[in-house]
This record gives C-alpha cells, structure tokens and sequence, in this order.
C-alpha cells in the first residue's frame, strides 16, 4: 500500500552537491564560469524539481485508488438487477420514478409477455397436496409391523430346577432367544443321550447338585409364574396407551398451572 512515509524525498545538501571550487582566475573569466555554472545547477534544479512534482503525483494518485479499495463499500445487487431498475429514480425530475402499486403493476405488465388470461396464484395448500407421496395403507401397516417387531426381542420360555428350603423347584422363566442365556440353555440340553439311555441323563441329574436359590429370588420367581398364569402383562399392554395418554394429560395440565402461576406473579 502506498504511503507518504516511502516518497522519497530531497536532502538538505543536495542542492549544493554540485559546487566545486576552482582556482583563482582574472575577473572576467571567473565571471564567465561562475554564470555557466549557475546555468547549469539551474536547469538540474529544475529537471530535479519536476521529477520530485511527478513522483508526488503518482504517489497521490496510488493513495487514492488504495483507499477507494480499502474503504469502499461492496456491491452486493446485480446492477441488471429487475427491482433496482424498477427503483431507480428519474433523473429528470425531483419525483421519485415508480412509486405506486399501479406503477409497479404496470412496469411487470411492460416487461413480462402474457399470452393467456389464466390465473398465476398459487395455492400453496394444494401444492403442497399434490407434492405429497400419498402411502399405501396395507404397506405402511405391515413397515409398521415390522418396526414393532425389530424392536421388541423374540422370547422362549426355559425351565430351571433349584432347591429352596430342602426341597426342588421348577421354574419357568422368559428370556431372550438370542440371549447368552439362552444359548447356555441349549447347549446344556444338546449334551443329554436321550432315547433308551435316558435313564442315564436322569441319574447324572440326580448326582448333580441343583443350585441353591434365595428367598427374594425364589418371590420374584412365584410372583412371575403368577403373572404368566393370570395373563397380567397382556393387560398391562393391551392399556399401556391410555395410561400413557393419562399421564400426558397430567403433564400438560400441570405445566398450564405452573404458567399461570408464574404469570400472577
């Protein structure tokens, strides 16, 4: 960027870097070289001057076009722009050029061909209709289907002897079918003989001891095989929506007193 910090200007002394001194002469000749000297370091001084003129111009002329850069403010409408033509002012008279609806309405007329009387509003209510994919039911019936299905495991039922109390307990229990439990389950049953020596199975069953089983666990067993009998959890689904319905209904109702509330205050 151009500054007057990097003229260049003249020094002092540089006026007298020229004079020389000579040896002493007759009048008449040292008068004769004294005006052709002078001559001379006039037409350099001169010749200097006007340099030093074109240089501050050019460096003048640097700052301008530097600063308009710097400090100019950027354009951001196309000077083609349709609605900056429209708003341009008349330059031949001190009224504002187009400043009516009428006028706005008459300038689209000028610059826009109409072949036909149609109607050109859009509805946006019916575009948006008709942009819509429209499914079909029996397909989004079974994507939904589907959806409940992935996200709700498969569940097997598998039974377990423990001893609770001296004495030997079955219970049922639901697990998951892709469950590690599950796996150990029948890994467990793929290693019994079965068939005619099936009486074999039974007596290392009998030499095995059968896992020990708390009080809390053997509760919580009972209180499972007695929702399985009742059909409890079936119920519990089949109302699950209004409950959860119920329990949005308190929640906005309660969130509309607190804005109340808040607004006595």
């Amino acid at each position: 960027m151009a500054t007057i910090l990097t003229m260049q200007l003249p020094s002092d002394d540089e006026c007298d870097s020229d004079y020389v001194t000579s040896e002493h002469s007759s009048d008449d000749e040292g008068n004769t070289k004294r005006g052709k000297r002078k001559i001379d370091i006039d037409a350099e001084l001169s010749s200097r001057r006007r340099t030093w003129i074109n240089n501050a111009s050019t460096l003048f002329e640097h700052m301008l076009q530097d600063s308009e850069l710097t400090y100019r403010h950027r354009s951001t409408v196309d000077k083609s722009d349709y609605m900056l033509q429209f708003h341009k002012k008349d330059a031949s008279s001190t009224v504002r050029k187009n400043g009516k609806l009428s006028e706005l309405e008459r300038y689209i007329t000028l610059n826009c061909s109409r072949i036909s009387n149609e109607n050109k509003c859009l509805n946006l209510r019916t575009f948006k209709a008709s942009c819509r994919n429209i499914p079909d039911s029996d397909k989004l019936k079974q994507i939904q289907e589907a959806v409940l299905l992935q996200g709700i495991p498969e569940k097997v039922t598998i039974t377990k002897t423990y001893r609770f109390a001296g004495k030997m307990h079955t219970i049922k229990e639901h697990v998951a079918k892709m469950s590690r439990r599950y796996k150990q389950y029948v890994m467990s049953k793929q290693q019994t003989i079965g068939g005619s020596l099936a009486f074999i199975d039974d007596a290392v069953s009998e030499l095995d001891k059968a896992p020990k089983i708390s009080a809390i666990k053997k509760s919580e067993a009972d209180w499972h095989q007695y929702k399985d009998d009742e059909g409890i959890d079936i119920n519990q689904e089949a109302h699950k929506f209004l409950k959860n319905e119920e329990f949005l209904d308190r929640a906005t109702m309660k969130e509309h007193t607190v804005n109340i509330n808040a607004r006595k205050q």
